[in-house]
């Protein structure tokens, strides 16, 4: 009789648990929620029944039979591999996102991320290849290890300026990542921070910045221009391995040691700029080369040819002090303007009632694409800088674009034509995303082709670049 009792009970004990699987205390719009201090009255968000969906927003406070609560957590694992979750827009009230939090969430496009949160979690949102953005404001102290690891969509990023804990590998193996915006006040790189971001091609340090860890920018292999602040003071192990396109160093004034193998492999690098008055250390194997030309102040050029290790490069001398950005906008005129060594510069572009941006070039190289809600940023200045701008009439048909003797002309039909060319030279026309679409030798003068879509452009002429609209 015992045993009968006994089935008939865990028959009943089971019956009552085949509701939710999930402990939740209530729903409200599309969110679960857990009381966690009913004096309190704050609640977390919770995983429900179903996965989450679709477009999230966290509010600031929710209400449930007649009582209001402050949304203040997010519970631990509730969102990881919700692959149908497309945005997040988290509220000001919360302040950390624990560990693993939105792993594979692959179609995350969008993260909002609220004024109050802190820390974010280690691999926080690891393998979301969706993520194309990510703005850590200037409250997050800290990221806890490969929170944006294999983020394969993120493009741009900014690391807000009280930014002091790294776990590491924060970015690693974001390998469409073209910008990072570091703030001034952050105060640490981490080790292998940025490792195999392939698409990354300038980084500038800020002077706030006294930690740069190992490993931190290795295989980036289209990374041509670094500059590094004047916190630093040590430069360790393989931060610059791989990046078989380093063309520009420039080191800031504290810096004061150069360790082993920093730069295994950066067999194209030509100039190193270092702003430190007293040489600093130099590791034997630091570089790849020595046939880089390095500039110093010029007080310094006789120290730095005798000392250890330096003394083996091509050719030290010492910087121009005075360098200058011109800027030139159309029939607006020219402004010439002091610049200083090692220093970029932002210029915000904004055309008249009317008119478009139709290219920005710096130097003569094409950087239209490098815009950022209308702002170029300059690469570090080593030398004089030309910037120019081009406009366009809104709702013109037709287009010209010129650099030397080339004109790159388009119109609405859907025709480019490329005149003045050399017999011989090689035209390249390429998508907006970067894919090849024709290519050929020019042999005649004046070059017509017909475009099968309309669209954006990037005709290039050698090493020129011309980007047409038709």
């Amino acid at each position: 009789m015992r045993r009968i009792f006994a089935k008939i009970f865990i028959v009943i004990a089971i019956l009552s648990f085949t509701g939710s699987v999930y402990a939740y205390d209530f729903m409200a719009g599309n969110l679960y929620y857990t009381i966690t201090d009913q004096a309190g009255r704050l609640v977390e968000v919770s995983a429900g029944d179903v996965k989450y969906r679709g477009d999230v927003v966290i509010p600031n406070t929710v209400t449930n039979g007649g009582v209001t609560y402050t949304v203040s957590e997010i519970g631990w694992l509730v969102f990881k591999q919700s692959t149908e979750l497309t945005s997040i827009v988290l509220n000001d009230n919360i302040k950390e996102i624990s560990a693993n939090e939105f792993q594979d969430c692959t179609n995350l496009v969008s993260v909002s991320l609220g004024s109050g949160l802190e820390k974010i979690g280690g691999r926080a949102f690891l393998d979301c290849t969706s993520l194309s953005s990510i703005n850590l404001n200037d409250n997050i102290v800290e990221l806890g290890g490969e929170v944006f690891n294999g983020c394969s969509s993120l493009t741009h990023a900014v690391i807000g300026s009280n930014f002091s804990t790294s776990g590491g590998s924060n970015f690693r193996n974001c390998i469409n990542l073209q910008t990072i915006e570091i703030h001034n006040g952050a105060k640490v790189i981490g080790e292998s921070e940025f490792r195999n971001c392939t698409s990354l091609k300038t980084v500038e340090i800020p002077n706030s910045v006294i930690e740069l860890g190992s490993n931190a920018f290795q295989e980036c292999k289209n990374l041509t221009t670094v500059k590094i602040g004047d916190g630093v003071q040590s430069i360790s192990y393989h931060i610059f391995t791989e990046c078989t396109r380093l063309n520009t160093l420039i080191l800031g004034a504290g810096i004061n040691e150069i360790g082993w193998r920093t730069a295994v492999n950066a067999t194209q690098l030509e100039s190193i700029t270092c702003l430190n008055p007293n040489v600093p250390t130099l590791a034997e194997d630091a570089f790849a080369t020595f046939a880089a030309t390095v500039y110093v102040p010029s007080q310094s050029v006789s120290a730095y040819q005798v000392a250890d290790v330096w003394k083996q490069f091509a050719a030290i001398k010492s910087y121009e002090e005075k360098i200058y950005l011109t800027i030139r906008q159309g029939d607006k005129g020219m402004i010439k303007q002091l610049a200083n060594v090692g220093e970029s510069y932002h210029y915000t572009i904004l055309p008249e009632n009317g008119w478009r941006i139709h290219s920005v070039t710096f130097n003569d190289e094409d950087v239209t694409m490098q815009l950022v809600d209308g702002t170029y940023t300059t690469p570090a200045m080593t030398e004089n800088g030309i910037l120019s701008v081009v406009y366009e009439q809104e709702g013109s048909d037709v287009r010209v674009l010129e650099a030397n003797s080339v004109k790159v002309t388009g119109d609405s039909k859907g025709n480019i034509r490329i005149s003045n060319l050399n017999i011989g030279e090689t035209v390249r026309i390429y998508s907006m995303k970067g894919d090849l679409i024709h290519q050929f030798y020019a042999n005649r003068g004046n070059e017509y082709l017909q475009m099968n879509t309309h669209g954006v452009y990037v005709v290039k002429v050698g090493n020129r670049s011309f980007k047409i609209n038709i």
